[in-house]
């Protein structure tokens, strides 16, 4: 009974030497998957301050509201089991303090909406009808798109490279804009009906960003 006491004691005391955080739920998903999810969250938000510049309220709060339910899209659980898989301390703490501050700034912006809304106060696609309503809304979806690009960074190039071209991948091509010019006087006919001179080619167009390049990873 001595040695089963004594074996017990010594479990339950290497049992709390683990830290609570190593506790907590974690997911057994490659890291790159879950960057993936990290991309997700951070291009929705890119759609979230479209909408605020376009005045759509509808959309833009239901982007938010996806983002903070109780489900596996809830951006501070993707957040807070994917900064758990950092190996580095003082990384694993900034993403810990990263994932609050994205939770918190999105229940900041469906506050705001909350208090808009309010009995008797005006609704729907009004409330996103003024500038600085919809410069608030904006800035609240950019800034937090910033704090996934500060949290994704935190991890190794070769992960965060596949997590943010399978997000792109799925939601779609990049729009890269191209235009097709035709040089100034090449194959037309002046006025006294001689051909025109070619001038110079025009310069190639500048390559499309690449995953990281267009989420600041």
């Amino acid at each position: 009974r001595i040695l089963l006491g004594a074996a017990a004691t010594a479990g339950f005391a290497a049992f709390a030497l683990i830290p609570t955080e190593q506790l907590e739920q974690t997911s057994n998903a490659p890291v790159f998957m879950q960057l993936e999810a990290v991309a997700t969250l951070q291009l929705r938000l890119d759609e979230a301050a479209k909408f605020a510049d376009d005045g759509n309220a509808d959309g833009y709060r239901a982007l938010l509201e996806s983002m903070t339910g109780n489900d596996d899209r809830n951006a501070y659980t993707i957040l807070k089991k994917a900064g758990l898989r950092l190996d580095d301390a003082a990384k694993r703490e900034r993403a810990r303090v990263l994932s609050i501050e994205v939770r918190d700034a999105l229940d900041e912006a469906l506050q705001y909406f909350d208090a808009m809304a309010a009995p008797g106060v005006i609704k729907g696609a009004a409330l996103l009808a003024n500038d600085e309503r919809r410069r608030f809304a904006k800035t609240a979806a950019t800034s937090t798109a910033a704090k996934l690009s500060e949290f994704a960074r935190l991890y190794g190039r070769e992960d965060r490279e596949a997590g943010a071209e399978r997000a792109l991948t799925k939601m779609g091509p990049m729009q890269v804009a191209t235009e097709t010019t035709i040089p100034v006087g090449s194959q037309q006919e002046g006025e006294d009906g001689v051909e025109g001179v070619a001038s110079s080619p025009s310069p190639p167009p500048p390559p499309p960003p690449t995953p990281l390049q267009r989420l600041g990873w």
